[in-house]
């Protein structure tokens, strides 16, 4: 984000806020002070008519508190999917995996449904592969559109929350698309709970 000129930050956030009830400009400053999050942007010509903003989350930093994490007894902060993935496991090899959770995803309202999302979810997924990623992640609020969305991009559904959030209305998805054989095996294992 600190690479981004001043009227693209602008762009993205207006994108962002678009997508999710929840982004404020607060979360300017979170995204520009986190040292865990990449940017994927998709222009036309010149104007952004897509963004993702994805967290790094699991692997080493994760390494000595794993068991931990599996038994419920830490939570850390940033490491949303991957500490849930371990916790629904109870184990702590999933907490070592290395995953890319696409926090948010935007595309302008006007060229929604048109391929630019699964666009951006291609070129994530790529580039996790060139990066060593195990498996990409996603949390939201369920609804029908979103769902066939994520379904679509082979996003397989790990766990729906039971409760419905109280400024939303609609209950938390847990989504992955494993990419290594090692995340294979491990997701195949959280998919059957």
């Amino acid at each position: 984000f600190q690479m981004l000129s001043e009227s693209v930050l602008a762009d993205v956030m207006m994108l962002l806020t678009l997508a999710h009830y929840q982004t404020t400009p607060d979360d300017l400053m979170r995204l520009l002070d986190s040292p865990d999050l990449i940017v994927f942007l998709l222009y036309q010509d010149t104007r952004v008519i897509g963004a993702a903003v994805v967290n790094e989350e699991g692997g080493e930093k994760l390494r000595d508190i794993a068991q931990d994490i599996a038994t419920g007894e830490r939570r850390p902060k940033g490491h949303l999917g991957a500490q849930q993935l371990t916790l629904m496991s109870a184990n702590p090899a999933l907490a070592t995996l290395k995953y890319w959770r696409i926090n948010r995803i935007a595309v302008c309202p006007e060229l929604q449904g048109k391929g630019f999302g699964t666009f951006i979810l291609t070129s994530i997924e790529k580039a996790a592969n060139e990066a060593n990623i195990d498996s990409l992640s996603t949390s939201y609020g369920s609804e029908d559109k979103l769902d066939r969305f994520w379904q679509h991009n082979e996003f397989v559904c790990v766990h729906k929350g039971e409760k419905a959030n109280k400024a939303s209305g609609e209950t938390s998805v847990l989504r992955i698309a494993p990419l290594s054989d090692r995340a294979q095996s491990l997701s195949s294992e959280v998919a059957s709970i």
